[in-house]
């Protein structure tokens, strides 16, 4: 029984012992967990982690340094994963899937990088980064391009140098966000937006396709056009979010309010707010409490209303 006990363990790890195809190189420092599969012509350079289960497609490529890739992730044919330019770590959590031709973890593009210093990129569990999508390291050592859990990022978005992204975000097809880009969670982007560099995107918002994005995105609020100006709320996402109508009506009121009353404007922002908050059923910490926070916390300013860049008829 014993002898038969020893068997089934061998079998087992066996079973679970890496599968590298022949045409592969994997360097003789590289740390592949249990399951991992390499396939054909791919390359694992020197340092690199591998977690249990991974995958790598024909022609994949994870390069040297501090490459560390979570349990359960499949790399598609031919993306590759870090930069053999660039020192410093590029980390990937669990289940994350990257699709062909997509490049994660590169040197980023800023004037200001200093070649040779450590530059770093930090991405959560379970994101779907699609075919040609570009992800780029921090500047600085001192600072993390980061992503978080759960965001789809779809064919040839890029995400730039030093940019933070939450959770559950969607980035569809193009968008391109600029270096210093701070996103919250549950943003959708349409096609082809863009966002200037140092801006902030509110929670729950949205940016509409071919938006041009120059100031920040408040909380809950859509945006449009060239340059991206407030459009309301995002009913729908709020509603498919899981926010009831006692805090639509809420949300509603507040962005009327604020934007939509006589003599909204720029200047008597801030007014408002402070009587939004005054009034009875302010909810601290509430959704129209984040938007208010979302608007105080701006750096840039904030996405003009339309109607305070166009002139009512």
């Amino acid at each position: 029984r014993a002898a038969e006990a020893e068997a089934a363990a061998a079998a087992l790890s066996s079973a679970r012992a890496p599968a590298v195809h022949p045409t592969a190189v994997v360097a003789s420092s590289a740390k592949l967990g249990a399951g991992v599969q390499v396939g054909a012509f791919c390359v694992v350079g020197a340092g690199a982690t591998l977690g249990d289960g991974v995958r790598l497609l024909p022609g994949a490529h994870v390069c040297s340094g501090g490459v560390s890739i979570g349990e359960g992730t499949v790399i598609h044919n031919h993306a590759v994963v870090g930069d053999e330019t660039a020192p410093g770590r590029v980390v990937l959590g669990a289940r994350n899937v990257v699709g062909t031709h997509a490049v994660v973890g590169a040197r980023c593009q800023d004037l200001k990088y200093e070649p040779g210093s450590e530059c770093h990129l930090e991405v959560g569990d379970e994101n779907d980064i699609r075919e040609f999508a570009s992800i780029h390291r921090s500047s600085r050592p001192e600072w993390v391009t980061t992503i978080g859990n759960r965001n789809l990022i779809m064919g040839s978005a890029h995400v730039a140098h030093d940019c933070v992204l939450g959770d559950a975000n969607i980035l569809a097809n193009a968008t391109l966000l600029a270096g210093h880009v701070r996103v919250g969670d549950c943003v959708h982007f349409g096609g082809a937006a863009a966002v200037h560099q140092f801006c902030q995107v509110g929670d729950y918002s949205f940016v509409a396709g071919g938006a041009m994005v120059e100031r920040d995105v408040p909380a809950f609020l859509m945006v449009q056009g060239d340059r991206a100006l407030l459009r309301g709320l995002n009913q729908v996402g709020l509603r498919r979010s899981g926010f009831d109508e006692t805090q639509l009506r809420a949300l509603r009121h507040a962005y009327m309010h604020l934007f939509v009353s006589d003599g909204a404007g720029e200047a008597h922002l801030e007014e408002r707010m402070a009587q939004l908050e005054a009034e009875e059923g302010f909810e601290a910490g509430g959704p129209v409490a984040q938007l208010l926070a979302s608007i105080r916390g701006s750096e840039r300013g904030i996405c003009k209303f339309r109607f305070w860049a166009e002139p009512r008829a």
